[in-house]
């Protein structure tokens, strides 16, 4: 799964109601996108066949862990899933924390381009932070901005250098106490994410550059980001900035600078917030106490049975009976399978011979028991197929129990041959091949033909040829049916039928 979105929020009061008003929040926020939480269910829903809800709740010696999971298909690709997680943790040592992320899951294995995606998380924590407090260094975690005039800057130095653990955005005030950024805007879209906090007039500014040092503050009108770790040793670069031209122009605020804002934080916090390991183990330990207690169970069980052992043999024997019994239903049942099974390939088989039988081929369809015989056939009855000496000579010294099989892909590879000859292919050899249901390779690869030369050659029409394109068979027995497109007869020469001549794999 990849990332796209991840945020930690510590709660101020992990004893009281918070956590509690937290799962709600998170049920009604997922029930708001489908008509409301159904109040009748109870560790998963499936509001529509492609979406799915689950979630748990464990708990071991005062600890309590909530985790809710919502899948459902990505707005604009259907080959992606979209997945959110939250997890609400509380311990006995009293501690409290959120982890809410999102990311994407595909469906399949092709690379395809990945659509622009606008994570749907955020919406929901700026919800938590609103509804219940969450903390980050001493400061409260919140969605709007603080607001910070001269009289603070020692105490937003002291912040910025302590042990916080998220960014801070610095907006710096102009003159007459005008930002030109959006300050609330960029709060809102960070909720969770990063402290806002904007510098109210050109003295808060001054006040603030005096402890953080000139190259390390905000000029004003403009906006820095204060990553955590802070030093007055790091080089200025290390905070991006951006200046009162780029954050503001005539028409009011610009979006470049949120953007970018929204983008470096986002991701950043996608690469170093991971799942909360506590739903892991406080799972774990659960699992741990019930096998506990169901050994527990199970030694009072054979106390009883030894108690009264011969109530146990009758019962011991009664089940072995059953069990007899399903085996044999079962043996009988994988027979049917099995026949069926056979019966399905060989009614294919016959289709596929019909549909892909050349008009002027014979009507009889010959029983076919041997590979020998399945060539033998091809040689005598199949006018656009030449089958070497060598072909025949291979498929003698080759055991492969379905001939019938191999019959039916000489008799496809006859009607390609067939269109080939009369110029009536829809597309080039191979692709035709393949659209009859063979499985047809275009060639050998480059490390066999430079290896294993002698094995792929043969003599044709006075000449030496190399063997190249060819069928596969593969399953318990495997089968190979290596051909040389003649271009100027418009044959097919089969020069070689049985197992796998040499390559880099045998």
């Amino acid at each position: 799964m990849r990332r796209t979105y991840a945020c930690l929020l510590e709660l101020a009061d992990p004893a009281g109601r918070d956590p509690v008003t937290a799962r709600a929040l998170t049920k009604r926020w997922v029930g708001a996108e489908y008509g409301g939480w159904p109040s009748d269910v109870t560790d998963h829903w499936d509001p529509t066949p492609q979406v799915r809800v689950g979630w748990r709740v464990v708990e071991h010696h005062g600890d309590v862990a909530f985790e809710l999971i919502w899948t459902r298909p990505h707005d604009a690709d259907p080959t992606l899933w979209r997945r959110m997680q939250v997890q609400i943790v509380t311990t006995a040592d009293g501690d409290g924390r959120i982890v809410v992320g999102e990311g994407l899951e595909s469906q399949d294995r092709k690379v395809r381009g990945q659509p622009r995606d606008e994570p749907g998380a955020p919406t929901l924590v700026r919800g938590l932070v609103d509804a219940v407090q969450c903390v980050d260094g001493g400061w409260f975690v919140r969605s709007t901005p603080h607001r910070f005039d001269a009289t603070r800057a020692m105490e937003f130095d002291a912040f910025v250098r302590g042990g916080r653990r998220l960014p801070v955005v610095l907006v710096g005030a102009e003159r007459g106490g005008r930002a030109r950024a959006d300050a609330t805007g960029i709060a809102k879209g960070l909720a969770g994410l990063a402290h806002v906090v904007v510098l109210t007039n050109e003295a808060s500014v001054a006040a603030v550059a005096r402890e953080l040092g000139a190259a390390r503050s905000v000029a004003p009108g403009g906006v820095r980001l204060l990553w955590p770790d802070w030093r007055s040793v790091d080089p200025p670069a290390r905070h991006p900035q951006w200046r009162a031209e780029e954050v503001a122009g005539p028409d009011g605020p610009r979006a470049g600078v949120p953007d970018a804002l929204r983008r470096l934080i986002t991701e950043a916090a996608a690469l170093r917030i991971d799942d909360d390991p506590a739903v892991a183990q406080l799972a774990r330990a659960g699992n741990a106490a019930e096998l506990t207690q169901r050994r527990a169970e199970l030694a009072r069980l054979q106390h009883d049975v030894t108690a009264d052992r011969a109530a146990a043999h009758e019962l011991v024997d009664e089940y072995q009976n059953e069990l007899h019994l399903a085996d044999d239903a079962v043996y009988r049942l994988e027979q049917a399978l099995e026949r069926e099974h056979e019966l399905r390939i060989r009614a294919e088989n016959a289709y596929l011979q019909l549909a892909t039988r050349p008009e002027d081929a014979p009507t009889g369809t010959p029983e076919v028991r041997s590979l020998t015989e399945a060539v033998r056939l091809a040689k005598s009855r199949l006018p656009h197929l030449v089958v070497l000496p060598e072909a025949e000579r291979s498929a003698r010294d080759w055991h492969y129990d379905r001939a019938d099989l191999a019959w039916a892909d000489l008799l496809r590879l006859e009607a390609v041959a067939a269109d080939w000859e009369a110029n009536a292919l829809h597309g080039d050899f191979s692709a035709e091949a393949r659209r009859r249901g063979l499985d047809w390779a275009r060639d050998i690869s480059e490390d066999a033909k430079q290896k294993f030369v002698s094995e792929y050659q043969r003599r044709y029409d006075g000449q030496v040829i190399m063997l190249g394109p060819h069928i596969r068979r593969a399953g318990r027995q495997i089968l190979r049916i290596y051909c040389y497109l003649d271009a100027t007869h418009r044959r097919v020469v089969i020069g070689h039928v049985g197992g796998h001549l040499g390559d880099r794999t045998v």
